[in-house]
């Protein structure tokens, strides 16, 4: 029994795409296309719980990240406050995706709820790290957004993309410009198959 939990805990987290190097949308990425469904990977706080001990190798800013948000974690939690959390922060990047939103559309937003959110402040080694005082779910928001400032420092919200499967609900950074898919594991190598049955029926 006790086995057979443990091949389920390693199946579930590799379920997780983790296609990016950046939290928030890591975070939004938990509802995947599989088989031709959508499939929701955060069904009870043990599955987020689950995607919060997935690191990123070699990205030790990431990693914190997860460890701070994992310490926000408390019995008030519940997975449809984690779920709404999630379709608030992808219809932000949808909005940005479809210039309905302006990044100091989205900085107005960040603003408007970090402003009212206390921190404490840490030192790694030399890094500081910000921590929020609340637990839960705004705590857990908190983080979320501070991933979100990350993407606006580096520009790298501009280069916001959806993958190019429609049915597909993946966010990506398209450094590029060229790229199409999520990625090429989960959709890319799927719509060359399909290209090429076409062409051969």
């Amino acid at each position: 029994m006790i086995i057979l939990l443990i091949m389920r805990c390693i199946s579930m987290k590799n379920d997780f795409p983790n296609i990016t190097e950046n939290l928030v949308l890591n975070f939004c990425n938990t509802k995947i296309l599989k088989q031709g469904k959508l499939v929701d990977l955060f069904n009870t706080i043990d599955s987020f719980k689950l995607w919060l001990e997935i690191p990123i190798d070699k990205n030790e800013d990431y990693n914190r990240q997860l460890s701070v948000m994992y310490s926000c974690l408390d019995t008030s939690l519940n997975i449809e406050d984690v779920k709404q959390l999630r379709e608030e922060l992808s219809k932000i990047f949808t909005r940005v995706i479809n210039d309905a939103d302006t990044i100091d559309d989205v900085k107005s937003e960040i603003e408007s709820f970090i402003g009212s959110s206390p921190f404490t402040l840490i030192f790694v080694d030399n890094d500081p790290l910000m921590i929020p005082v609340e637990k839960g779910i705004i705590g857990i928001k908190t983080i979320l957004f501070l991933s979100l400032v990350s993407l606006i420092q580096s520009d790298e919200l501009k280069k916001l993309a959806k993958c190019a499967n429609e049915e597909c609900p993946l966010f990506f950074i398209n450094q590029s410009g060229r790229r199409k898919w999520c990625s090429m594991k989960l959709c890319g190598n799927r719509n060359k198959v399909e290209k090429f049955l076409n062409k051969t029926k």
